[in-house]
């Protein structure tokens, strides 16, 4: 009897929390190993890459399945505060001034930029306190997890399953504010397929999933790391010119990268809150002083290179309008004096307005099964550890 008392109230010093992919089942046969890989290979056949799309106004959702099928899943139209935070953070990355950015004023001397580093200061204070309270840590992130989870609720509900894991895309964000979308990710019970070690945004990058979309700077054999690696090493980097015009804004960007994987840099972005489709007047002389804005944004952003890109990428829900493709071809041929009809060739409307979720889901199922292939080749060789 008191051995048996001894074993009930010693504790299990060994024991500790194992991720789920090393909880390996023992089968009465002991072929574990083999019982987990089928595990990992029914939940890959169940379980698609979802890729989401967050506009300035709404978000619209995209699958890509194992055997290779896309489906565009679910559009969710924001609330009017959805539609004011996303605005206002495109507006803020237009007329970002770096001297007030809390990140460089944590680099400069203690006894320079004091008001701004109290404001910093007090910001990160309060961020804490309203954390430890359990509360969200401001109030864009309270917005933004609401709305994460009602695109949560309408995927779940499309596909008849329970995710965990999207690949979220939108407009270029400053420090903070992918800072907020991290803490709303946490809140609302979800996590980026987009984890890398030393960076904490959840966030790709809308050229790269929009780059994706169109079939662009994707490995073949996404499954051979070595081959894609070699492959990547002997593409050239080329220049990207993305336009983006949706319901309540419109941006204009060049882009440098090499392929879809690799976070894009920004050679030059233009975003307006106002210059939106909504905010297209009915009448025409109005119309013709919208349209003449926009097209001189454009022309701002193409100066920047003496040359055409290497490509166009027209996106959003508006994005394939006529009156629209003719204000953009007017502007670069007064640029570079080169037709670009052919790169901005008509397409659908739901094309362009899916390309970047669509791109988003690819890169979430890549990132999704090269992950579990390489758990899958250590469970096979026998060298997880528990």
């Amino acid at each position: 009897m008191k051995f048996l008392s001894l074993l009930l109230i010693v504790p299990l010093v060994s024991a500790r929390v194992v991720r789920y992919l090393q909880q390996i089942p023992i089968t009465e046969e002991g072929d574990k190993h083999a019982a987990t890989i089928e595990e990992l290979e029914t939940r890959k056949a169940v379980v698609p890459g979802v890729g989401v799309h967050f506009t300035t106004s709404y978000a619209v959702a995209a699958a890509r399945h194992q055997n290779g099928t896309r489906r565009d899943l679910v559009r969710i139209d924001g609330d009017a505060y959805y539609t004011e935070l996303m605005s206002r953070w495109m507006d803020l990355y237009s007329s970002y001034e770096w001297w007030k950015d809390c990140d460089w004023i944590a680099t400069v001397p203690a006894n320079q930029f004091t008001p701004q580093r109290w404001r910093c200061n007090w910001q990160k204070v309060d961020r804490g306190m309203r954390s430890l309270l359990g509360l969200p840590a401001s109030r864009d992130v309270a917005v933004l997890s609401t709305f994460l989870s009602k695109v949560r609720s309408a995927i779940e509900t499309e596909l008849a399953i329970s995710i965990t894991h999207i690949a979220p895309t939108t407009f270029p964000l400053l420090p903070a504010q992918k800072k907020d979308f991290s803490d709303a990710f946490a809140l609302s019970g979800l996590t980026s397929t987009r984890t890398r070690p030393g960076d904490s945004s959840v966030i790709y990058p809308e050229a790269n999933t929009a780059y994706a979309g169109l079939g662009h700077g994707l490995c073949e054999e996404s499954t051979d790391h070595s081959s894609c690696s070699s492959s990547e090493k002997s593409i050239s980097r080329q220049h990207i010119f993305v336009l983006n015009l949706g319901n309540s804004s419109f941006s204009a960007s060049i882009y440098y990268l090499r392929t879809a994987y690799e976070d894009a840099r920004i050679s030059t972005h233009r975003s307006r809150s106002n210059l939106g489709w909504w905010d297209l007047p009915v009448f025409e002389v109005p119309r013709a002083s919208f349209w003449a804005e926009l097209r001189e944004l454009v022309v701002d952003v193409a100066s920047g290179m003496q040359y055409p890109p290497g490509r166009i990428v027209v996106m959003g829900e508006h994005g394939c309008e006529e009156e629209f493709k003719k204000v953009v071809e007017e502007a670069l041929w007064s640029v570079w004096e080169v037709d670009v009809g052919m790169l901005l060739k008509p397409g659908k409307a739901e094309d362009a307005d899916m390309l970047a979720a669509r791109g988003a889901a690819e890169l979430a199922w890549q990132h999704e099964y090269s992950s579990r292939g390489h758990v899958d080749s250590k469970m096979a060789a026998g060298n997880i550890e528990l």
